[in-house]
């Protein structure tokens, strides 16, 4: 059975009357609960990291006189399986297809624009496209992964040292041959193996045309010698990153997700069936989005992540962590003139109530954190950015007491959510530089 759910940030919800369906979902909560879930994370600062809170929920509401059973959403999209129930949360494609296009640099088709009503293409299609997206970043970034393996050969000179053993046993009438253990550079490594594994999995469920311009490189790994045979999950499990293959950590996440979900197919095949499920935080991309869009916009200022850099805590000995989304500070000096807390939230007023499109309390109190953590001097702005339109023009407000103020500005890109063409690349265009000049102003002030 499938279920197809949509990313839900208007807070929309479907009805749904089916039993099993809610068995399904109330067995993925359990599975979150327990943290056993893993979100994906387009970037390597996030390892294995749990859920912070359910993919998808459902409630008893009031509509039309009478009270029916309303699944929603939360800022994941994925897929999963379980009872014999396979949910899609797919995004709103307008929106994700420029944030996603954007923040990673790559090229989505126009044929490939959204996911299809073919189960498998469900299955594969957003996670082959953000596994492009990853790859792609790491090639750019990096270099291809090498390590040293260590090589035992009969050879006719020195090399490395004499294995005494197997001298002895083979070469003890043969005076010209040296049986010799050395370490040898090589591409061929579990790396390398799992993208070209997860490559030829894509490309056999039919995901040629989304991960095509990854051709190239598979071609530049075979000719380095590198291996296309079957990998094991805990080969992936057991990788030992270094400083230069860390950028690497994120392809192997999504690889191992691809692998996953292969074997999980065949083993449906054969009647033995087992739980899966994978997940990617929209907020996470809205967030990346938002940082590159600065970083362009604002080449006078130094414009950071700080979950990128050192980890910062709020109190002595390292007690609690705090993390800011995004920084707009003086280049100067390095003091925060404005942090940035990028909320993929239905958030259209700052508020001084409790309805459910006003700032949270809890993300205000946390806003204010950050402000007497950040701010040196005790100035600036503590910013809420959502990708919907919001009540008020100027919905920021002065702190009583000090010179630090918070508020609303939103990138409104709301009406452009479930687009699925490209032609309103103008109103996007229109809209970003409308948040910009806000955001410009307020360092101006």
């Amino acid at each position: 059975m499938l279920l197809e759910l949509t990313d839900d940030i208007l807070g929309e919800g479907i009805v749904c009357n089916d039993k099993s369906q809610l068995v399904a979902i109330e067995e993925i909560k359990k599975q979150v609960d327990e943290q056993k879930i893993k979100s994906l994370s387009l970037t390597n600062r996030i390892q294995n990291d749990c859920l912070n809170e359910y993919p998808f929920w459902h409630a008893q509401v009031v509509e039309n006189g009478g009270v029916v059973t309303k699944l929603y959403t939360s800022h994941y999209i994925g897929f999963c399986s379980v009872k014999g129930v396979d949910i899609v949360i797919k995004p709103r494609f307008g929106l994700f297809n420029h944030l996603i296009s954007y923040a990673c640099n790559i090229y989505i088709p126009d044929a490939e624009s959204g996911i299809t009503s073919n189960k498998t293409s469900n299955n594969y299609w957003l996670i082959a496209l953000l596994w492009k997206a990853v790859l792609q970043r790491a090639i750019a970034m990096g270099q291809i992964p090498k390590e040293y393996k260590t090589e035992n050969k009969n050879l006719r000179y020195y090399k490395g040292r004499l294995d005494i053993a197997k001298q002895i046993q083979v070469n003890l009438t043969n005076a010209s041959r040296f049986y010799c253990s050395y370490r040898k550079l090589t591409s061929d490594n579990t790396i390398n193996r799992t993208i070209r594994y997860a490559y030829k999995i894509l490309c056999d469920k039919k995901m040629g045309s989304v991960v095509n311009d990854i051709r190239e490189y598979d071609d530049k790994l075979a000719m380095f010698g590198v291996s296309n045979s079957p990998i094991d999950i805990s080969d992936i499990e057991n990788i030992k990153y270094t400083r230069m293959t860390e950028i690497y950590r994120p392809v192997m996440q999504f690889s191992k997700a691809i692998i996953q979900q292969n074997l999980f197919e065949s083993s449906i095949q054969t009647h033995n069936k087992t739980f899966l499920a994978y997940f990617i935080d929209m907020a996470e991309l809205w967030e990346m989005y938002l940082l590159k869009k600065l970083e362009v916009n604002f080449p006078d200022y130094e414009v950071y992540s700080p979950n990128l850099r050192e980890r910062e805590f709020l109190m002595e000995d390292k007690y609690r962590e705090v993390r800011p989304d995004l920084v707009i500070a003086d280049k100067n000096t390095g003091n925060p003139r404005i942090i940035l807390d990028a909320k993929y939230k239905y958030y259209t007023s700052l508020g001084n109530c409790s309805r459910n499109s006003t700032v949270s309390r809890e993300d205000l109190y946390q806003m204010t954190t950050y402000l007497h953590r950040f701010m040196k001097d005790g100035k600036g702005y503590g910013i809420f950015v959502s990708p919907v339109n919001q009540e008020k023009e100027n919905d920021v407000h002065k702190i009583v007491g000090c010179e630090q103020s918070i508020g609303l500005v939103n990138l409104n890109l709301q009406e452009l959510f479930d687009d699925r063409q490209s032609n309103n690349a103008k109103e996007i265009e229109k809209r970003e530089e409308v948040f910009i000049n806000k955001i410009k102003s307020l360092l101006e002030s």
